[in-house]
């Protein structure tokens, strides 16, 4: 079982902001000319008001994105009273409009719907995969020259999705614990969970991983997490 990869501070203490940092640096790094592009996906608790509010920072001109926002679609959000109502729909805009960050709701629905449009960039991909290499197969005159040009030109690769679960504890503890962990099992995703506390998480996994653990206070007891010992069982 891979490690969890957690974000834990007190309440109103700077997490969501953490988070956009985290997020920042990420597409600062990545170089979109040489990769497919990374996609990161907010999930906040499941309130459109709280989703709303998400992407208002996200688009302040003042804020960590200040240099991002004049794409106006950079930054979208995915719920039943937004513009965007679905995620099948966030390929279209991923792909043609350089929409890189996406904001959406902590409910199943919303939840199934990532686990299908990451399926199904994955299965379209592997699929004209299959096509671009048999057409070299047919052209080359060896196996190796048809893998290597394949490999070299021709391959493609699904984004990778970053996804950022806002009150993770409570919202992965439930009817959508399954299908988080589905969604985990794609080998281009990595989810961060954010929560003042993590005690449902750290129940249900063997290894968590908290991310940036220098000056931050445990919630619960307020001793500095740096000079505490954690302890699972599964």
């Amino acid at each position: 079982m891979n490690t969890k990869q957690i974000i834990m501070k007190p309440a109103q203490s700077g997490k969501t902001r953490l988070t956009f940092q985290i997020i920042k640096k990420s597409i600062e790094e990545y170089d979109y000319e040489l990769n497919v592009g990374e996609v990161h996906i907010f999930i906040c608790d499941n309130f459109v008001l709280q989703c709303n509010q998400t992407v208002d920072r996200q688009k302040n001109p003042d804020g960590i994105f200040s240099n991002d926002i004049d794409n106006v679609y950079f930054s979208i959000e995915i719920h039943s009273k937004s513009d965007i109502k679905h995620f099948h729909e966030a390929l279209y805009y991923i792909q043609n409009k350089g929409t890189r960050i996406i904001n959406s709701l902590g409910n199943s629905s919303k939840f199934k719907e990532v686990y299908e449009m990451i399926k199904l960039e994955s299965d379209k991909i592997k699929k004209t995969n299959i096509q671009q290499l048999e057409r070299v197969k047919n052209t080359e005159k060896t196996l190796d020259d048809a893998y290597r040009i394949f490999n070299t030109y021709l391959k493609k690769k699904p984004h990778t999705y970053n996804i950022y679960i806002d009150e993770s504890d409570k919202i992965e503890n439930g009817v959508n614990s399954n299908i988080i962990d589905k969604i985990e099992e794609f080998s281009n995703v990595k989810i961060w969970r954010i929560s003042a506390t993590h005690d449902n998480t750290v129940k249900k996994h063997k290894k968590v991983n908290i991310f940036n653990l220098n000056n931050n206070i445990h919630p619960v007891c307020y001793i500095p997490v740096k000079n505490m010992k954690f302890q699972t069982e599964k």
